[in-house]
This record gives C-alpha cells, structure tokens and sequence, in this order.
C-alpha cells in the first residue's frame, strides 16, 4: 500500500506533468498563431515577390517547393503536439505502474518551460532537416538547465537519453556543430553538477560529444550501452552488435598487459544504415603520446567488436611507450562480395571468369562501389579533427597514426583529404584500392611529411592475397603499393630487411589451427613492419619501389584486367550508339564484329602469358564470341529501344 508521503511525491509529480503540458500548449498555440499571422502570408509575398511570372520556367515546380516548405513547417507544430501528449501520457502511466509500493521518480524541478523547450530544441535538432545552428541551440539551452531539470528532460524523454544529434552530413572542413573546439569549450562552461547530471540523464549526448574528455565519454557510452542491452526495441542485429561491444570492453583473461578499454562513441542505431557505429581504445586517448585510429574493411562491423578490438591488442602489444589504439567502426562497411579472387586461380571450381567480370559491373557488389567509403570518410574525418582538437584543447595533441585494411584504405583514404588536421603517419595493408577522383598519389591525403620531404604514408600487400589485387581491378581503383602512387611500400613477401614470415591471405589474422598468415598476425613480415612504423621508427625499413603484385601480377589477374579493359570498350560503344540513334543498326553490327576481334586478341594474350590463361583461352574466346553474337543478333532489339541500352551501359559502366 502506498503511503502518505509517495501518495503526496506522485501528486506532486502529476501536477509537475500537467504544468509541462499546459506550458507546451501554451507555446504551440503561440506559433500556430505566428505562423498563420506572419510566417504564412510573408511567404506568400516572398514568392510572389520573386515569382512574378506564372508562366516563367520551372514556377510550377518553385511553387510546389515553396508549397512543401511552409507545409513542413505547419507539421514541425504538429508533431510537437503529439509528441506533448505522448510525454504527458508517459508521465501518468509511470506514476501509475509505481503508485503501488514505489516513489514516484518524477519531480521535474520549478521550470517545466524550460524543459518542454528542451524537447523541442531536441526534435529540431535530430530532424531530417536539422541544421548545424539547430544542434547548437540545443546544446546551448541544456547549458542554461540546473541538474534536477536534466535529469527531469532525460526522465520524460528517453528517446533524448540514448539518440544523439546527427553527425554533419557535409564535408567536416568547417562546417558542423559541436566540433571538438566546440564541444571543449560547451563542456567546460558547465558546472561538475550538470555535467554528472548530462552524463546520468543524456549519456548517448556525452559520449559523442567531441571536445568531451575521453573518459567521461566513455563513462558516458557504457551507460548509454547499458540502456540500449536492456530495451526489446533494438533490433536483433542491433542487440547482436551490442553485445559484441560489450565484450570487447573486457580482455581475455589471457592477454598480457591488455591496457585499459574506453567505449569512446557509440551510435545505437545509425539513421542511415540502421546498424550500431562504434569505436573502441585500448588506452587513455586523454594521455597517451602515440595514438592509432584502424579502420577495418568489407565485412567488417560492430557485429564483430570483439574480434576487431583482439586484432587491436595485438598492434597495441607489439608497440611500445603512452599508446592507445582504436578500433573504428563508425562506418557502414560494405558486406564481402559473392566471389573473391581465388576462385579464379589454377582452374579452381567457383564462378567463371566472365560472370566475375560481369558482376564486377553491378550494384550487387557493394565493396566495388565508392559510396560506403565516399560517408564513411567523412565520419572518419570528423572523428580525427574532433580528437585533435579535444587534445589541442588541453594543449598536448599527441602523435597520431591511421592504419587501415582492404576497404578501409579506401574509406580512410576518403577521410584523409577532408581533415581539417593533419595525421602523422597512414598506413594501408591489403588495400582494395584509391578511388582515382579521392586521391592519384600520396601526396594528397593531409598526412605529415617526413624531412625527406616525403607525405609519411605506407602501404603493403601480399602476392598471396586472394582479394586485394581482385577488387582493385575490378573497382577500377588504384593500387597505393604502385610505385607511381608514391607511398612507401613494403613487402609482405620476404623481401627486404624486416624478419616474419610472408602473408597468404587478406584477412587481419587467422585460426591458430591452420597455416596461413594474415597481415597483423605476430612474427608475420607485415606486422613487424607496421608495428616499426607505429612506433616512429620507419626508417629502419628497406623499402621496395612497388609490390611484387605490382611488378609482377598473376596471370588470373591479368586476365581480370583484360576483361574489365573490354567492359569498358564494350560500355563505351553501346554509349556511341546511344548517341547516334539514326545509324543504331549498323552500329550494334560493328560493335559485333569488333567484339569477335577483340576475342581473338584475347585469345592470343591468353597464350602468351602462360598456362592458366592457357588452360582458359578457349572459354575467353567462346565468351567473347557468344557476347558478340548476342549484340549482333540484337539489333533491331537496340533500334527500337536505344534508352534502354544506354541505360545497361550505365549500369556496366559505374
């Protein structure tokens, strides 16, 4: 039974709701009547103001747009009158559930105004529409909150304690709200107790707030993590990933001075993949001297955590000095692609080398596209100017090194010529390869220089990897251990002066049970070298001018490369047809004939690189002949539908 004094503190807390309520209905009466006196007919007069002419070009059009504006800002009201409701339902329905043997936890302080702008700062602020002054004004207002309105904001929107703000979605370079100067700045004008009380009722706010000292944020996370484990709501996917991240905070019992794991972001559910973005420090990001950020490849996700942040342990254990090391994954990574490389070795059973050329062209193959890189790179970069600056902050920016593995080279590839800050070192191992239009040359990601003059960056690939070279080709990237890419490269294959022994495979490492090597298994080649380079010592390294892939490619790949060569030939004359729609047939029969021709080139480079392409010749030739009597015998098709093969050569071309 319930007594007095919880009767008298429910009450109390109804009547706390009740004000909230009547102080927002207050305020949304207020701008319904702004809108409908002012907002409305001012639009109207803009306009036509800037619209005089209805049958200008494209008015239609400019008046629906317009239209569209001023109806998205009537449903802005609107959903704050729903979601008003909501929270004082909420409200009631809590005290109810506890009224029986519990005190009522809510007690909102003297200003519900105050907090019911709270909520309303938020919804604009995690918009689709939110901009960088939206997100400022929100953290602005929770400045002017004392604990107890905090913690009564937190408690009547729980939406607010485990869903930050949106990163930017422009390029970081001077743009978007909190960056790290920002966010430094934001949480030191606030006193110990509101920032004890964000981190209890906002913790998903905390931890991703740049310019928040790493080990608040990381306090911050795990609770953020701890609601998010407990809550139905997520998906299994989601639930799946948390747990992994969970994990991963506790070493295993048998690693040797494992150093100590922050939770430095965590993002539950990202509003454009769906998934959980995190990363993981082994060591103080506050303190250390020397500090890694990897990025890992395709397949990769907080789904796997706990494996990402072991293959960090091991870089972190063969380093010395303050370090820490980082596991990123705060990017929607690209799933593995349907085929690899391998399958096309030594006549091995698995897709032809056709189908893997075709597919190569479609949007089916996630990791040979450039857009999951193209976003992910932008939150990378906005990860390492908010780190720099957190530090700069405090006055000690530490050296800083990014590592990154198969897709990763390209997604931090990306990041790197849009930081605002330079890093000190990048190194890439299994590269899937530089888009051309990111960066054609080392120099043009922001990476110090050494007094060589020299941009420090480094790159390995071993001749055994089954995916590296594959997706370089068939992505149409550019391979960073070329010699004319300009990076310094360094062999993975026994070469030169670093002991280990050579990679045969593209993954990071590998069972215990099994012979292969992976690139950051210890005593491996790659790993001695990287870890050298971690630790400032890269010029203890015997470097060689390119890959041995590079000098020497494999007679598979050779013939990858030809038929990604004659794809593009093929895109390119169904793209001349599209453009010369009068000689469409006579087009479509010379582009027959030409294929017949390239078949036999083909055949005749098969035989003299040697006895793989030997054994396939005949299928090269047969295929060539098929896709050129297919086009012949399509002819007329093409006449009659030119938009349609111009649209398949898109579609083969990107």
């Amino acid at each position: 039974m319930t007594d007095a004094g919880q009767l008298a503190d429910n009450l109390k807390s109804l009547k706390s709701a009740a004000v909230a309520l009547a102080d927002e209905i207050d305020d949304l009466r207020q701008r319904e009547s702004t809108f409908k006196s002012t907002t409305q007919p001012n639009a109207e007069a803009d306009f036509k103001r800037t619209h005089p002419a209805q049958a200008a070009p494209g008015y239609d059009m400019q008046h629906t747009v317009a239209e569209n504006n001023l109806q998205g800002k009537f449903d802005l009201i609107t959903a704050d009158w729903t979601a008003a409701q909501r929270t004082f339902n909420t409200a009631v329905e809590a005290i109810d559930r506890v009224s029986v043997n519990t005190p009522a936890h809510f007690d909102y302080g003297t200003n519900s105004t105050r907090i019911a702008d709270a909520a309303r700062l938020y919804r604009l602020a995690t918009g689709d529409n939110a901009t960088p002054d939206d997100v400022e004004a929100y953290y602005a207002h929770l400045a002017t909150l004392n604990e107890d309105e905090i913690a009564a904001f937190g408690a009547m929107h729980p939406d607010a304690r485990v869903t930050p703000p949106p990163l930017p979605t422009e390029p970081a370079v001077g743009n978007g709200y909190p960056s790290g100067k920002h966010g430094a700045a934001w949480w030191d004008g606030l006193t110990p107790a509101q920032q004890a009380a964000l981190g209890l009722a906002l913790p998903a706010l905390v931890g991703n707030t740049n310019g928040v000292p790493y080990t608040d944020r990381s306090a911050a996370n795990v609770r953020t993590l701890k609601l998010v484990r407990d809550d139905p709501a997520f998906t299994e996917e989601q639930r799946t990933a948390f747990d992994s991240i969970a994990d991963a905070l506790v070493p295993g019992d048998t690693t040797e001075n494992p150093g100590q794991r922050y939770l430095t972001h965590l993002i539950p559910d990202d509003p454009a993949s769906g998934r959980a973005l995190a990363s993981v420090a082994i060591g103080n990001l506050d303190t250390a001297d020397n500090v890694t950020v990897s990025v890992s490849g395709m397949g990769s996700g907080t789904h796997n955590m706990d494996g990402e942040v072991d293959n960090a342990q091991g870089l972190y254990n063969g380093m010395k000095g303050d370090r820490a090391v980082v596991t990123w994954l705060g990017y929607d990574s690209p799933d593995k692609p349907a085929w690899d490389g391998s399958n096309f070795n030594a006549g091995a059973p698995g897709p032809s080398l056709a189908s893997a050329i075709l597919e190569s062209g479609t949007s089916s193959t996630e990791v040979l596209r450039n857009d999951h890189a193209n976003t992910g790179g932008m939150q990378l970069a906005h990860f390492l100017d908010g780190f720099h600056e957190t530090r700069d902050h405090r006055g000690d920016v530490p050296t800083t090194n990014v590592i990154a593995h198969s897709y990763g080279t390209t997604t931090a590839a990306a990041g790197l010529t849009q930081t605002e800050h330079a890093v000190d070192r990048y190194v890439m191992y299994g590269s899937a390869g530089i888009d051309p239009k990111v960066a054609d040359h080392a120099s043009d990601f922001n990476v110090k220089r050494n007094d060589e003059g020299r941009p420090q960056v480094y790159a390995t690939m071993a001749y055994d990897d089954p995916w590296a070279a594959p997706g370089q080709i068939a992505s149409e990237r550019l391979s960073p251990t070329a010699e004319e890419f300009g990076a310094y490269t360094f062999s993975s294959d026994g070469e030169g002066n670093v002991p280990g022994k050579a990679g045969t495979v593209h993954d990071q490492t590998t069972s215990p049970d099994d012979d292969d090597w992976g690139y950051l298994e210890e005593r491996g080649q790659a790993y001695n070298s990287i870890t050298r380079i971690l630790d400032g010592k890269a010029e203890s390294i015997e470097y060689i001018d390119e890959s041995r892939y590079d000098r020497d490619p494999k007679a598979h790949l050779e013939a990858l490369q030809a038929g990604i060569d004659a794809k593009n030939a093929v895109g390119d004359g169904i793209g001349w047809l599209g453009d010369r729609k009068d000689d469409v047939v006579d087009g479509v029969e010379a582009t027959g004939e030409w294929l017949g021709d390239r078949g036999e080139d083909i055949v005749d480079g098969a035989e003299a690189t040697g006895e793989w392409l030997g054994d396939r010749g005949e299928d090269v030739v047969d295929g060539a002949r098929e896709t050129g009597k297919w086009v012949g015998d399509r002819g007329e098709e093409v006449a009659e539908g030119v938009s349609d093969a111009w649209g398949w050569a898109k579609d083969k071309v990107t």
